[in-house]
């Protein structure tokens, strides 16, 4: 893919391709047409009207409760789903992104992922080194009572507002 403007398309859309290399029409930097007035994509943000969400205020195809297209009959997301042999899972029947053997994206150089690793100043990281979430001095799951310790708290649809 080029970005040559005027140039080559994507597959998924006419339009041609700007010189930042996103197509014209989801590009917040040519406020396309894709892009509402908050600086996101129009059909997944529910104060513009999301066509693509639900009646759950989630994107419809990776809602649980309205049987999305994107989730498989085990109740997971297909793309991640082991049983399925979703896309996202290698042939270590481990989410292709952070498995080590596959040289995952997600992994840093010191074979972490990413966003945990202090040495690389991951993003899940605050400023008293501990991974943000867990840190009680940050006001993080730490600081909550135990009782939610382990629980689920993954949204079956990713709502976005």
């Amino acid at each position: 893919m080029q970005g040559v403007p005027g140039g080559e398309h994507l597959p998924s859309c006419r339009r041609p391709v700007v010189a930042h290399v996103r197509c014209s029409c989801t590009c917040k930097e040519c406020r396309g047409a894709s892009i509402c007035q908050h600086q996101r994509r129009r059909s997944e943000w529910k104060e513009c009207g999301g066509a693509s969400l639900c009646q759950h205020q989630r994107i419809r195809s990776r809602c649980k409760e309205c049987g999305g297209a994107s989730i498989c009959q085990h109740q997971r997301q297909r793309r991640q789903c082991k049983e399925c042999g979703g896309a996202s899972i290698c042939q270590h029947q481990r989410r292709r992104s952070r498995c080590k053997e596959c040289g995952g994206a997600s992994l840093c150089q010191h074979q972490r992922e990413r966003s945990k690793c202090k040495e690389c100043g991951g993003a899940s990281i605050c400023q008293h080194q501990r991974i943000r979430s867990q840190c009680k001095e940050c006001g993080g799951a730490a600081s909550a009572s135990t009782s939610a310790k382990g629980a689920n708290t993954r949204s079956a649809g990713g709502l976005r507002s």
